[in-house]
């Protein structure tokens, strides 16, 4: 008799909310972030910084009040990134951050990127709020994988990207999924 496969359980990707970029300056999730939920994940897809911005970094900042204000401090992170085209490492990092600093955008104003953010346990206010990233960036694929914690002792229920430069996220769309535990 062939095998029966049943179905495991648990990890359900459940759609939230998404927003899709129009000449913005900054991407908010605010009062999406509850305890319905431990793991969230912030999918981008195909963003782009508006044109003539330049070299930037991108940015991510926590709330623990729905986005009234943002915290700037306790952000420790690791992020590196490697290029398709070349055998160099790169790396992004700060023990005491005033914000996550995922990645360097791409000089050409046509190049985007995507990729995948996990919160896990926001709401924690024992423990850092952590997250886990692999992010694709630019025409010339470069992966940047990272991760890191928020130390405040706060819940964080309220994320936003911006980028360092004040410029403005063109087009592409970031989703916010709630992960199932069972």
């Amino acid at each position: 008799a062939p095998p029966v496969f049943e179905d495991a359980g648990g990890g359900a990707w459940n759609f939230i909310s998404k927003i899709t970029a129009s000449d913005q300056a900054t991407i908010e999730f605010t009062s999406k972030i509850t305890s319905t939920y431990n793991h969230y994940v912030f999918v981008m897809s195909k963003l782009r910084q508006g044109a003539s911005v330049g070299a930037t970094n991108v940015e991510m900042h926590v709330s623990a009040n729905n986005g009234s204000t943002w915290l700037n401090n306790s952000y420790d992170y690791h992020f590196s990134a490697t290029t398709a085209s070349s055998a160099s490492y790169a790396a992004i990092a700060s023990g005491s951050g005033t914000e996550f600093t995922l990645f360097a955008t791409p000089t050409d104003d046509d190049s985007n990127w995507g990729g995948v953010i996990h919160m896990l346990d926001p709401l924690s206010t024992e423990v850092g709020n952590q997250f886990l990233a692999h992010l694709l960036v630019g025409n010339t694929p470069t992966s940047v994988v990272g991760g890191g914690q928020h130390f405040s002792g706060s819940a964080i229920n309220a994320i936003k990207f911006e980028l360092a430069n004040g410029g403005n996220f063109r087009d592409g769309s970031i989703t916010l999924y709630g992960v199932t535990d069972s």
